[in-house]
């Protein structure tokens, strides 16, 4: 769509001279779900009946900058008109390059509520970050999906004008790929060309997110996106350079309290001596999976001497004691970019590498009978998006072939359209793909592995936090650590802090780099199964994802919903939940939009709220992203005896259990052929890995746009070389 177009043919598709007003209610008989005004629809119900949307026309007229408030509209009174006849409570607005926001009102949603959902997004974005500041009206395409309007925008001008030249039927029509006549989507990208020039629109979507993994424990979402062949700077280079050279802090006093840690477990305070002793052969600093299970396998060689693990909070307080507890891996997600950046070899041992992790959780669990609602069955991930469901088909096409068609890694099953909507209870989808997966309480997991450490002669200090660590003087000790009890020596020290690690080796500040995650427990909805859920989900849309799991029969507050992602529903889409480590707050945007996710993705499934609200609790945790998408797994360089394994990208449940065994074996001086057969050459710890800057997530999602990582095909072979050395 040229940005000058005056007039819309699709777009507000009212009926000539059509006005849209609450107090102008028409009586239609319908099946309502629920509804606070009579003549009010549930959008969904709308599309089970057949009954179209016709749009209000005065919404082409606005000439409305869609970063200042609806209220600075000199016409108050268009406001208050219902934004579609019949009015619906709900509606999400989608924008042309994915970014989704959703307008509600259970008197039926007016065009103020819609212009509110959309300033949001935007208020904070100054005008010359908006190439196209203006909003041009809405279009309602019951093909391309029911319950959803596309947004249209402009340049600045008059508003559109409903009379006056006849209409160019040419340019006023939308593409088959769903964008206006003068774009064209290539790799993701929007591209415009107008009297000669060619530019790339990166507005409206939510932030490119890192090739690897998903939200704070959400189970592996990865959604690759096209490489650029040519290079460019985004809009949001610069600020996400400020955000990544941010300096982490110490994990902070009193966090959002998690779900998972009420009541805390006696040993969340745990200090196995009074005193802290003066040497020791190793100090773990980190309590969470990683530093548990490396202190379990450490304590399990013959000739271990003494191991102290140092706390900066409670026990297990930081990313895996607040995440999602899915043991879910996706690998399909990122595979085809794995096989492009690391080759067919290194792309299948990735995914078993992550297939076998999970298993090996829950085979651990069930050897030392540790109570964590330990759950095994299927998970499926919804697909909302053309691009997504055709490069699941081409990635899964891919796994069966280079892994084989029997590999349990590469075990998927495709629903359709309408089976999707009848066994996994959500609407509007392309269709979905389950696979193998399971749940755990991590929290209870990673206290479970501490005890068993604990019995192996673990001394565990909690709050204490490591202060300094600092190559020692003289003597048998390699290393010191300040704490704030106290200093001690050891012969080797092993952060396993992920997204704090930059607070204690500051060479890593800029490759690993935080990022808060929000997450909910929520209550179902009274129309939702019974028995409860038999799948975790993701919801995966062009722009991001959610994903949810459930609690299992037999759990404390069994069915009860974890849903968490959205992190770019923030303002400036997220950007400045990076290089935060304070998990004391929430941001409030993206705290709502994870609060109401779930109700809106099971529409009519959900019903009302429970009687005794949605949310039982509402946290969030730090995460740790690297700039090439992997864990940095191994010795620091030049440093003898100084290890890490961290930045598990936001899905430590699906890596860290096997990588701390990798650790003690390279620890131990076996890292040999046979570690090389199961252990990823992209995970280890390299020189080369600290020359690359984080400059944003890649292959989260498709398209790439906002924070991406522009890289041109130089730069490409030069990562591709840096991980293989």
């Amino acid at each position: 769509m040229s940005a000058e177009t005056a007039d819309l043919t699709k777009v507000d598709s009212a009926v000539s001279g059509l006005s849209s007003s609450p107090t102008e209610e028409k009586k239609i008989g319908h099946r309502r779900a629920s509804s606070s005004a009579a003549g009010v629809y549930n959008i969904n119900d709308l599309e089970k009946e057949g009954k179209e949307l016709q749009i209000a026309k005065e919404t082409q007229k606005l000439n409305w900058k869609l970063n200042t408030s609806p209220a600075t509209l000199d016409d108050k009174e268009v406001l208050k008109k219902f934004l579609t006849t019949p009015p619906v409570k709900k509606i999400d607005l989608h924008f042309p390059l994915g970014l989704e926001v959703t307008a509600r009102n259970l008197k039926g949603v007016t065009i103020k509520d819609a212009l509110d959902a959309i300033h949001k997004q935007f208020k904070k974005k100054a005008d010359d970050e908006l190439e196209l500041p203006v909003l041009a009206g809405f279009e309602w395409d019951k093909e391309e999906s029911w319950t959803r309007l596309i947004v249209h925008q402009k340049k600045e001008g008059a508003p559109s004008s409903g009379g006056g030249k006849k209409k160019d039927k040419k340019k006023e029509t939308m593409n088959s790929n769903g964008s206006s006549n003068g774009w064209s989507v290539e790799g993701g990208f929007r591209k415009h060309s107008s009297e000669g020039e060619m530019s790339i629109d990166m507005f409206g979507s939510d932030a490119a997110r890192n090739r690897r993994y998903g939200e704070i424990g959400g189970g592996a979402q990865r959604v690759p996106a096209t490489r650029l062949t040519a290079s460019f700077t985004s809009p949001c280079m610069g600020p996400m350079d400020e955000r990544a050279g941010l300096k982490p802090t110490l994990p902070p006093a009193n966090p959002t309290s998690s779900y998972w840690q009420d009541p805390f477990h006696q040993i969340s305070n745990h200090r196995t001596t009074r005193e802290l002793p003066k040497f020791v052969s190793t100090i773990i600093i980190g309590s969470g999976i990683t530093g548990a299970c490396i202190a379990y396998n450490v304590l399990g060689k013959p000739d271990t001497s003494s191991v102290l693990m140092l706390e900066a909070r409670t026990s297990c307080s930081g990313a895996t004691g607040r995440n999602g507890g899915h043991t879910k891996a996706a690998s399909y997600r990122a595979f085809l970019d794995n096989v492009q950046d690391q080759g067919e070899e290194e792309a299948a041992k990735i995914a078993r590498f992550e297939y076998n992790n999970i298993k090996a959780v829950h085979a651990f669990v069930r050897e030392h009978r540790i109570d964590c609602d330990s759950w095994e069955g299927d998970t499926v991930d919804i697909i909302y998006d053309n691009s997504q469901w055709n490069r699941a088909e081409k990635s899964i096409s891919a796994m069966k072939r280079i892994l084989g068609e029997d590999d349990p890694a590469a075990q998927y099953t495709f629903h359709s359209a309408s089976e999707t909507a009848e066994k996994f209870l959500t609407e509007g989808a392309m269709g979905s793909v389950s696979y193998e997966a399971g749940s755990i309480n991590a929290y209870k997991f990673v206290i479970g592995v501490l005890e068993l450490a604990l019995t192996r002669g673990l001394n565990l200090q909690t709050e204490t936090p490591a202060l300094k660590i600092s190559r020692s003087s003289g003597g048998k000790s390699c290393w010191t650590v300040e704490t704030p009890r106290g200093t001690i020596g050891a012969e080797r020290v092993i952060m396993a802090t992920n997204g704090y690690t930059a607070f204690l080796y500051p060479p890593v500040k800029g490759i690993i780099v935080p990022l808060r995650g929000t997450v909910a427990a929520q209550r179902p909805g009274t129309s939702m199964p019974k028995e409860g859920l038999r799948t975790t989900y993701s919801f995966i849309y062009g722009n991001g994802y959610e994903y949810m799991m459930f609690r299992p029969p037999g759990s404390a507050f069994a069915g009860d919903l974890i849903i968490g992602g959205c992190s770019t529903k923030a303002p400036k889409e997220g950007l400045y939940e990076w290089g935060i480590t304070d998990d004391t707050a929430m941001d409030p945007d993206i705290g709502r939009y994870v609060r109401d996710s779930a109700a809106g993705y099971f529409g009519s499934h959900w019903g009302e709220d429970d009687p005794d609200g949605r949310i039982r609790k509402q946290w969030t945790g730090i995460m740790g992203y690297s700039s090439q998408g992997f864990p940095l797994v191994g010795m620091a360089p030049g440093e003898e005896n100084l290890w890490m394994a961290a930045s598990f990208q936001g899905s430590g449940m699906v890596l860290c259990f096997l990588t701390a065994k990798a650790l003690i074996t390279m620890m131990d001086g076996e890292d040999d052929e046979e570690m090389n057969d199961w252990f990823p050459r992209a995970f280890r710890m390299s020189e080369g890995r600290l020359k690359h800057k984080f400059h944003g997530r890649l292959h989260e999602k498709a398209p790439m746009d906002l924070e991406l990582k522009a890289s041109s095909e130089t730069q490409l072979e030069t990562d591709k070389q840096t991980i293989r050395s």
